[in-house]
């Protein structure tokens, strides 16, 4: 899901480090293949001065009390999703 801003990151000179709920080797080809590199997600909050969260909007839940269900494409607004870089 980060793919697309992992990238960007990258190719603008920041040292990016990638880690999702499993494990470090679970995004190892990722993080090869973008330059970055893989970690457990308690390293990911260790000595770093942002952190940015990606996550498909469908796998969030409505606020509570929302009578709008998730969106199930991505934002126009997020300019790093692949639908918006279309």
């Amino acid at each position: 899901m980060g793919a697309v801003r992992t990238r960007r990151l990258v190719a603008s000179g920041h040292e990016v480090q990638l880690a999702n709920s499993k494990r470090p080797d679970t995004v190892r080809n990722l993080a090869r293949d973008v330059a970055a590199m893989a970690i457990s997600k308690k390293e990911a909050v260790e000595g770093v001065e942002t952190i940015t969260l990606a996550s498909r909007s469908a796998s969030i839940p409505a606020a509570p009390g929302s009578r709008r269900p998730p969106p199930r494409r991505p934002s126009p607004w997020d300019g790093c999703s692949p639908a918006a870089a279309r």
